[in-house]
């Protein structure tokens, strides 16, 4: 499963199998619909899309596609799931936010609540439920840049050519 950049509609999401490894659009929309996750029993798929005016955490069942249900509240982005299934956690702006899910026989989801604040862009939930985060350092400013011209002729004199 990948989100796949349409000119004329934005980023959609795709879905391969080994037994059809055509992409086959499962979601799309004039909309941009990006970051799907997979629910551990692989029967629905979290993701995040900007249909409302700025992104959300939306849910639909696979491998057919359902009605979607909007799980976060006030924006969401980086929908990933716990490993028990019963729990998407998302970001919204520097918060982690978590929002109970089940779904049997429907799916339903709770109120999102807010885990904690991290700078950090990007993470992952462990299968035990603990947290990987990368921390990105800023870069140091630019203050010099330096412009080849005519490498290709430099690499040749090099190289004897």
């Amino acid at each position: 499963m990948r989100a796949i950049f349409n000119p004329t509609s934005g980023a959609d999401i795709y879905t391969t199998s080994v037994d059809n490894p055509k992409p086959q659009l499962f979601v799309g929309t004039p909309a941009e619909e990006t970051l799907p996750s997979f629910s551990p029993d692989g029967h629905w798929i979290a993701y995040q899309s900007n249909q409302s005016g700025r992104p959300e955490v939306y849910v639909q069942s696979y491998p057919s596609p359902g009605g979607r249900t909007k799980v976060s509240n006030g924006g969401g982005t980086q929908p990933l799931w716990q490993k028990s299934g019963t729990e998407i956690v998302y970001r919204l702006g520097r918060a982690l936010m978590a929002v109970d899910v089940g779904t049997t026989p429907d799916f339903h989801a709770g109120t999102p609540v807010k885990l904690f604040d991290s700078p950090n862009l990007l993470y992952d939930v462990m299968p035990d439920g603990r947290f990987l985060m990368r921390t990105i350092s800023p870069l140091p400013p630019v203050t010099e840049l330096e412009v080849v011209v005519n490498w290709f002729q430099e690499l040749r004199k090099k190289l004897g050519r």
